[in-house]
Order: structure tokens, then C-alpha cells, then sequence
């Protein structure tokens, strides 16, 4: 009998129940239509400017802590990446406008050590949330994403304080200015990865240092630059690529200049050549995502009203859009949220005023809430 060999040309279908055995290693190199879960693995979380190639919905898995990163926004060097595994803490751009809350630290009335908080979600009065490890008047303040910065003060001082936006617990002393110094603007500036004070004054001299202090350590600050005039009372405010020295004043002479320092690199600020619509020192510094607000303050006569608005990364000088809604005032602080600028305490009587302005639409202030202790010369910064 003969036996006829069955070839895999003859063979149309075979039932399952008849493979038994063991089957020889496959070669899978040419399967196609399957993908991995994993993206990118890596020792070190992925960054704003990853910008992965495969967009939205990108997983990245980080080797050395096992936590597992979603790319939500793929904006170019904005990325977005969701913390999706076991572990916390979203990846996301410095915002230095707040979202929840104003903060007037410091002031004069007498000289205080409080932390005031007041809410961005709804108007109302604020309340006092924790002290400073030092009572102060004319500091400067400043954020990084989680934490609140305050620096310097009258007579010379050169402490920086730090406290939790989150914890509401008392502030604690991280390091010291490189100049001790008051420096009567409010707010200095933030990037996010480093708070920054400028100009100021000790004893009878006038300053014009830059310090700078990286946010993820604590310590002293550096002196990375100056402005490009000895002054004190210049407000602050923020670009995503530069802080903003507003006006300031230094023996007898108001300034209307517009400063401004990179971030990127430390040195010497620059005139823009734009300026406000008066020379003023100690006014309310607030600003939005493109324009910065330099609101009352101290000409040379009286004090201030007006709102005054210049747009970031622009040769146009400020313009005026609207008026503060109780007369005059100056040497407060400025707060910025996402929609508003706000303006808490000051001169003249120790002013308890909330007052808000909006960034979508030029117009007046609103009295919106009060301080708990009404103060002047305090500093500010948001969350």
C-alpha cells in the first residue's frame, strides 16, 4: 500500500481537536498590528518640553520610581502629563497666575507678621491663615507652584521665609538675601523654578540688585544681576520668560521705566524703553498671562488712581483703563488670579480694601472684601 504524502498545499482546514503536541519556537518579527502600552520607559519623569512625537495619549514609564505619566496636553514645550500609577504629582507648566487664593503677607500697623488669605472663587473678607517668623514692613514676595516666598523688609532686613500654600502652617526661614534690604514693591517675580527680588534699600543707600532663589532647595539667595537703576518701590511682575520691574523711586526722583530680566539666564535687567503713564513708585503690581498692571502708588504728588496696563514683549507704553475704587492709594501689594488683578491694603489709614480689576476687560476696581488687620507697605503672592 502506498502512503501519500499530505502537503501544505492540499491542506484546507484542520480541526483544532486534532493539534496536540508541542509547538516550535515562533518567530515574531513579522507581526504587525500590535503595540506596546509603554511609549518611553526612562529613569526620570518626562518634562513640559518632552514634546513625544506620538502626542496625546503618550505613556511614559519611569524606571527608577515605577509611577506612570499620561501626556494629557501636547502643546509644544507645555506638555501636560497626568501622574495615572500609584504615585502623586501631575507634570505640568508654571502658571504664575493663582487659581484659589491672594496672600498679603507683612505690613505696618504696627509692623506685622501675619499671613492673610483671601479668596479668588468668591468675594469675600479674608482671613489669617499663619505668621511669618518675622514682622516686617516693605518686603517682597513670591511663589513657586506649591509655596509661598517673602522676603527682606524695614530696618535692612535680609531673611526669606517660605510657607505651605497647602498646610496653613507657619512660615519657617529658608536663608538670607545676599543684600539685607526693604524693598517696598510688593511682589518680586516668579518662573517657577526660582523666586526674585529686586532693587530695594539699606540704611541711606539705594540698591539695584537682582537676587534670585532657586525653589527647588533652600538656602541663600545669589545676586545674578541688576536693574538698570539704583531704585526702591519698583512693583513686580511676571512673563513666562522675564520678570517686570515697575516704576520705583530712589533721592527725590519718581520713575515711569519699564525693566525687565530673563529668566533663562541670569544678568542684568534691560530698559524696554516702554513706560508707564506716570512716574510712580510703590504701586500695586498684578499681571496677566500678556499683560502687566501697575495699579495707584505714589507720584509726586498725592497719591494714584489709575490702572495702568502695558503689554508684555511690546515697544507700546502703558495706557490707562480704569481707576482704583477708593481714590488714591499706594504701597500696598498687587496679587494676580487667572481673570483679575488685586490690590489689598495701603496708604493712606492703613487700608483693609480688597479690591479686583479685570484682565478681560478694561474698567474699574471693585471693593470685593476686607483684611482682617488693614496694613500698609505689606507683600503678596497667590496659589
Amino acid at each position: 500500500m502506498s502512503t501519500q504524502k499530505v502537503t501544505d498545499a492540499v491542506i484546507e482546514t484542520v480541526s483544532s481537536s486534532k493539534l496536540t503536541g508541542t509547538l516550535p519556537a515562533l518567530d515574531g518579527s513579522a507581526l504587525t498590528g500590535i503595540s506596546g502600552f509603554v511609549d518611553t520607559t526612562s529613569a526620570n519623569d518626562p518634562a513640559t518640553n518632552t514634546n513625544p512625537v506620538t502626542g496625546v495619549g503618550t505613556v511614559w514609564v519611569n524606571s527608577t520610581s515605577g509611577e506612570i505619566f499620561i501626556c494629557t496636553d501636547a502643546t509644544a514645550d507645555a506638555n501636560i502629563w497626568t501622574n495615572v500609577g500609584a504615585g502623586s504629582g501631575d507634570i505640568s507648566p508654571f502658571i504664575y497666575q493663582g487659581t484659589q487664593f491672594g496672600f498679603c503677607m507683612a505690613g505696618n500697623h504696627p509692623t506685622r507678621n501675619h499671613i492673610q488669605k483671601y479668596s479668588y472663587t468668591a468675594d469675600a473678607n479674608a482671613t489669617d491663615v499663619a505668621d511669618l517668623t518675622y514682622a516686617a514692613q516693605g518686603p517682597q514676595g513670591g511663589r513657586s507652584k506649591t509655596y509661598g516666598y517673602c522676603a527682606g523688609g524695614e530696618p535692612s532686613l535680609d531673611t526669606i521665609n517660605k510657607f505651605s500654600f497647602a498646610d496653613g502652617t507657619d512660615a519657617t526661614d529658608i536663608g538670607n538675601l545676599t543684600v539685607g534690604r526693604s524693598l517696598w514693591g510688593g511682589q518680586g517675580a516668579s518662573s517657577g523654578d526660582a523666586v526674585y527680588w529686586h532693587g530695594g534699600e539699606h540704611g541711606s543707600s539705594r540698591s539695584n540688585v537682582i537676587d534670585k532663589r532657586i525653589t527647588s532647595s533652600d538656602g541663600d539667595a545669589s545676586d545674578v544681576g541688576n536693574l538698570t537703576t539704583v531704585k526702591y518701590g519698583a512693583a513686580g511682575a511676571s512673563s513666562d520668560t522675564h520678570g517686570y520691574a515697575l516704576g520705583g523711586y530712589t533721592n527725590g526722583t519718581r520713575y515711569d521705566t519699564v525693566e525687565r530680566y530673563a529668566f533663562a539666564s541670569d544678568g542684568n535687567a534691560v530698559d524696554t524703553t516702554q513706560d508707564l503713564t506716570e512716574a510712580v513708585n510703590n504701586p500695586f503690581g498684578s499681571n496677566s498671562t500678556t499683560h502687566a498692571y501697575a495699579a495707584g502708588g505714589a507720584p509726586a504728588s498725592g497719591y494714584s488712581q489709575l490702572i495702568k496696563k502695558l503689554a508684555f514683549n511690546s515697544s507700546a507704553d502703558a495706557t490707562n483703563i480704569g481707576n482704583l475704587s477708593v481714590g488714591g492709594t499706594g504701597n500696598g501689594a498687587g496679587t494676580s488670579s487667572t481673570t483679575h488683578g488685586y490690590c489689598h491694603g495701603g496708604y493712606p489709614s492703613y487700608r483693609n480694601v480688597i479690591e479686583k480689576f479685570s484682565f478681560s476687560s478694561d474698567g474699574n476696581s471693585t471693593d470685593v472684601g476686607d483684611l482682617v488687620v488693614g496694613v500698609e507697605n505689606s507683600s503678596g503672592t497667590q496659589y
